[in-house]
């Protein structure tokens, strides 16, 4: 009886092991069918069972059968996450696998798949504006892969929505750190919100690395120089540009970049100069030409506001301001139809030129670019 006994027990022993991995089979073989909730049956009894519960296989079909449900976009209102669930069985599966049973592979695999489906949950939230539920997954998602800039991106960007400022500015520096190019604004959103906090040294900082991967972006331009005007060193950012452009002198963007500092310290002479040698070293350079021209333009049009300002018994006075205008505004013309001519669809010169154009009584040329702009939707 003993013998029966001990077989039975053996026999029952080995049935129900084969029985319990015959459930971690039969979840595998349902996740391939598509059939969830039978291969979720399945591993969860697997997952309890004394046999394959200390199994780190069992834990890696785990993360296979709740990766898939997570995938599944028809299920709705789960009262469980299986994102984490599939998350938390990856890691029991690592800390089973003292044997090293599992495949670098497989780790990998599953890994990818856990943070694709977090993306496109995070994605997914995203497009029905559940801002808060994005972060949660974008979050999940960088942690799953760190090496993707844009996870980062989109948690910045999410956070901000709601406001979250800690999150905004953890991702975002996260990509600072890694030397990102792709986006000013990263660098921009950090200033601002080192700036809000009172870190100065932290603003300066990052303000100081988004104007070195961003030479040419106007509002970390305009920053600088408000910072340093603040800081009472005016000089600093000019000294600075200059010794950049003494050690690299046919560098046409840092010439505009010491055009539009001019400019904004109200220097317009100087900043026409360095718009020139911009132009010297690129005829081509749309930024440069635009400017200048603008740069003109804008002279012209005080000349000519002046002037309007006049009584009407001046016409002397009137006169002589007008051909100051014709004059300045001769000067604009060549450099906004040189713009036109690289980007004939930006609005701006467009609307400069029409305005030249109207006031110079250059009747073609007006009706021209009037219809252009009316094109645009103006």
């Amino acid at each position: 009886m003993k013998k029966i006994l001990l077989s039975g027990l053996l026999l029952a022993a080995v049935t129900v092991a084969k029985a319990q991995n015959a459930e971690v089979e039969n979840a595998e073989k349902m996740v391939m069918l598509k059939q969830l909730d039978k291969a979720k049956e399945s591993i969860d009894k697997a997952v309890v069972h004394p046999k394959t519960t200390t199994l780190p296989h069992t834990y890696m079909v785990k993360v296979q059968v709740y990766t898939a449900i997570a995938n599944d976009t028809s299920r709705h209102n789960l009262d469980y996450d299986p994102i984490q669930i599939a998350s938390e069985s990856l890691k029991k599966a690592k800390e089973l696998d003292v044997k090293k049973s599992i495949s670098e592979e497989d780790l990998k695999n599953a890994s990818f798949n856990l943070y694709a489906a977090g993306y496109n949950k995070g994605l997914g939230a995203y497009n029905k504006e559940d801002f808060k539920t994005a972060l949660k997954y974008f979050k999940f998602a960088s942690e799953m892969n760190p090496s993707d800039t844009s996870l980062y991106l989109n948690t910045g960007i999410v956070a901000e929505k709601i406001n979250d400022k800690e999150s905004e500015e953890a991702a975002f520096t996260k990509l600072a750190d890694m030397n990102y190019d792709k986006e000013p604004y990263i660098y921009k959103a950090l200033y601002d919100i080192k700036k809000n906090k009172g870190d100065k040294e932290g603003a300066k900082a990052i303000l100081e690395k988004g104007r070195s991967i961003f030479p040419t972006d106007n509002y970390l331009m305009i920053e600088e120089l408000n910072m340093y005007l603040a800081e009472g060193k005016s000089d600093v950012i000019v000294d600075k540009l200059n010794k950049a452009i003494a050690a690299d002198p046919s560098n046409k963007t840092l010439q505009f970049t010491l055009g539009v500092t001019y400019e904004n310290l109200k220097k317009p002479d100087e900043a026409a100069a360095a718009y020139k040698k911009a132009l010297e070293i690129d005829p081509n350079y749309f930024d440069a030409n635009y400017n200048l021209g603008a740069l003109y333009f804008n002279q012209a049009a005080d000349i000519i506001k002046k002037a309007n300002m006049l009584p009407t018994n001046k016409v002397k006075e009137y006169d002589v301001e007008k051909q100051k205008f014709l004059k300045k505004a001769g000067e604009a013309t060549p450099y906004l139809e040189k713009a036109y001519a690289i980007n004939p669809k930006d609005r701006n010169v467009l609307i400069s030129l029409k305005e030249i154009y109207s006031r110079t009584g250059a009747k073609d040329k007006y009706a021209k670019i009037d219809a252009e702009l009316k094109a645009l939707g103006e």
